[in-house]
């Protein structure tokens, strides 16, 4: 029996089925905690403490490691301020109405977040708007929600970043200062700065959302771009043919950007000369782009892509796009105004024409008398191309009206 792509997405229709823990709601958020945040954490803890324990004479360093700690944890308090406030507004009713309280305890009127080790993780949540007195909030809704979130946290993060670089530049500038010593450094591999240190975290978190990653922001903005162009070509498909056509595209981006990933990783190792320094430092860095190469190919098969374009389709925005942004419906556009154009060109000249005639059929009566009392030399040259023109319009329209368009 072939198998259904679709027969588990319900199971994912709460968005993945990575492990997590309730911990607290802040309507309409319910915010989670997802398993990578933890297992995360502990796994910096044991990068830092295995050195130590292998050699007993050495103490854990932990304040070395305390401001990368410090920095990242910042960057998941941006994003989830950030979250907050675009989603600050109560969820609604489908059939609009006036905000929906969950004072009933029902989780299903509430968004459900989740915190990653890198972000904030939320699924294309439904259609739901006020269509009586929206507030410039509510103007976002399903997948326009989500891609505002998922620019406004890579806006932050980058915002971020620039302030720590600044920041730092300025202290390393300033006279008598403890930094200006290392001005002179590359400021990207002065690792004991911690304005640097910060930013690396930021740019970090950033690039980690940047990709459709797993239980990442990224991931749910791609999908959701792309099924907003991905048009089914049956005009009349259900909602189960269009996710499974918007998913296969989802999935060939996905491969292309593992792909991308693994080629402009091994260009960033050659182009930095790791691999040519001594100890085997290519070795670390070149296994971490081919993993992360390895984990965006295989999770293309996810089917949290197949729950993201379920939702998109039961909003009825699956290749909304299609028709309205790209190099074809830019040029369709182009050519209607181009026609418009004309058109508004011909009117004008018919008008234009018919004031013409208008003008010159109100001095026949006045011509006619003086050529019939003066004869064709009491005429001026001006009155002779009026009667003219006046003849060749009444000749026309004879003939119009003997051979008519069928």
């Amino acid at each position: 029996m072939r198998h259904d792509p679709l027969s588990h997405s319900l199971a994912a229709a709460s968005f993945g089925r990575g492990v997590r823990w309730l911990f607290c709601s802040v309507e309409p958020l319910q915010w989670s905690i997802a398993v990578s945040l933890p297992l995360g954490v502990l796994a910096a803890a044991f990068i830092v403490a295995v050195p130590s324990l292998l050699d007993g004479s050495r103490a854990v360093d932990w304040s070395a490691w305390a401001p990368l700690l410090g920095a990242w944890l910042v960057g998941l308090v941006i994003q989830v301020v950030v979250t907050q406030v675009l989603f600050s507004i109560p969820k609604r009713s489908r059939f609009g109405g006036d905000p929906v309280r969950d004072d009933s305890g029902d989780d299903s009127l509430m968004y459900r977040t989740v915190l990653t080790i890198g972000g904030v993780w939320m699924a294309i949540p439904d259609i739901a708007i006020n269509r009586n007195q929206p507030s410039w909030l509510e103007t976002f809704a399903g997948a326009s929600r989500v891609l505002a979130l998922w620019s406004l946290l890579l806006l932050s993060l980058g915002a971020a970043c620039l302030g720590c670089l600044l920041v730092d530049t300025l202290l390393a500038s300033a006279p008598d200062s403890a930094a200006s010593s290392t001005a002179t450094t590359a400021a990207v591999a002065a690792m004991d700065r911690p304005w640097v240190i910060a930013s690396w975290m930021f740019c970090l978190q950033g690039f980690w959302q940047l990709l459709p990653i797993p239980q990442a922001l990224g991931r749910v903005g791609w999908s959701a771009a792309i099924g907003l162009f991905a048009r089914h070509p049956d005009p009349h498909a259900n909602d189960r043919s269009e996710a499974i056509f918007a998913v296969r595209r989802v999935q060939w981006w996905i491969v292309a950007i593992a792909l991308s990933t693994l080629l402009g990783g091994v260009m960033a190792i050659q182009l930095s000369g790791i691999s040519s320094q001594a100890g085997g430092r290519v070795w670390p860095a070149l296994s971490g782009v081919t993993l992360l190469a390895l984990w965006l190919f295989i999770s293309a098969r996810g089917q949290d892509l197949l729950a993201s374009q379920m939702i998109l389709a039961a909003n009825g925005e699956t290749g909304v796009l299609h028709s309205r942004i790209g190099i074809g419906p830019a040029y369709r556009r182009w050519q209607a105004e181009r026609q418009q154009r004309a058109r508004t060109r011909k009117l004008l000249e018919v008008a234009k024409r018919e004031r013409d005639e208008a003008n010159d059929a109100a001095q026949v009566d006045e011509i006619l008398q003086r050529l019939h009392t003066g004869g064709p030399d009491s005429l001026s040259d001006e009155e002779h191309a009026i009667l003219s023109r006046v003849s060749e319009a009444i000749r026309q329209t004879r003939a119009r009206d003997q051979n008519p368009k069928p």
